[in-house]
C-alpha cells in the first residue's frame, strides 16, 4: 500500500479503483485519515500519471 493524498484518492476513486482509508479520532472528536493506493500495477500507473498532469499543471501556472 502507498499512502497518497485525498486529491489522489478522488482521482483514483474516479477512475474506479477504491483507495482504503484509515481513520484515527482525534482528542477534540474530529477523524484524521490517511488514503492508500492498492498496491498494483494499475492503480499504481494511474496515480503516476494523476501526479505528473499535476505537475505539469503547477509549472503551468507558475510562468
Amino acid at each position: 500500500m502507498i499512502q497518497i493524498n485525498r486529491d489522489e484518492a478522488q482521482a483514483l476513486m474516479s477512475q474506479g479503483i477504491h483507495c482504503p482509508k484509515t481513520c484515527r479520532l482525534k482528542r477534540d472528536g474530529s477523524k484524521r485519515g490517511k488514503y492508500f493506493c492498492p498496491n498494483e500495477a494499475d492503480a499504481i500507473r494511474k496515480l503516476e500519471q494523476y501526479r505528473k498532469e499535476q505537475a505539469e499543471k503547477f509549472s503551468n501556472n507558475t510562468k
